[in-house]
């Protein structure tokens, strides 16, 4: 199962700890992109055309994580993405996590789905368990204990 990350440059170490996580207590069944993704074979491919590349995440990716945090919330290129994730692509689940600001401070499409405050550990352990359920995994929640933490 493939997650698209989107965020604002600037969020880059929190979209990298939401890959560690995912990736972690999946086995890497659960495969993580992000756009400032260093690693090799992460993030934008030298020489393409990034908007094609980006498309093309979009459509492998079943859910998307929208970070949002009081300097990036209603960024435009987040809220592009998250906008082709729950309009044209609507069978892409759209999952806003929010840093240091309020559930009730995001903009449309975000405030249309379920919030999910970043910073609170059950919250992250509740997506971590609902994208390992559609992943069709069972993640022991020993394995939330060990990696959670390790996010938080």
């Amino acid at each position: 199962m493939n997650v698209l990350i989107s965020h604002a440059h600037d969020e880059q170490k929190l979209a990298g700890a939401w890959k560690e996580l995912l990736e972690s207590i999946s086995a890497g069944t659960i495969e993580v992109w992000y756009s400032s993704d260093t690693d090799s074979g992460g993030g934008m491919p030298a020489g393409k055309e990034w908007r094609q590349h980006l498309y093309q995440r979009l459509e492998q990716s079943q859910f998307v994580i929208a970070i949002q945090t009081p300097l990036s919330a209603g960024r435009p290129w987040v809220m592009w993405e998250c906008g082709v994730a729950s309009g044209v692509m609507r069978e892409r689940g759209l999952i806003p996590v929010v840093y240091g600001m309020g559930k009730g401070d995001l903009a449309s499409p975000l405030s249309a789905y379920e919030v999910y405050q970043g910073e609170d550990g059950e919250q992250v352990r509740r997506i971590c368990g609902q994208l390992a359920a559609a992943a069709k995994l069972q993640v022991k929640p020993a394995i939330l204990d060990l990696f959670v933490p390790t996010y938080m």
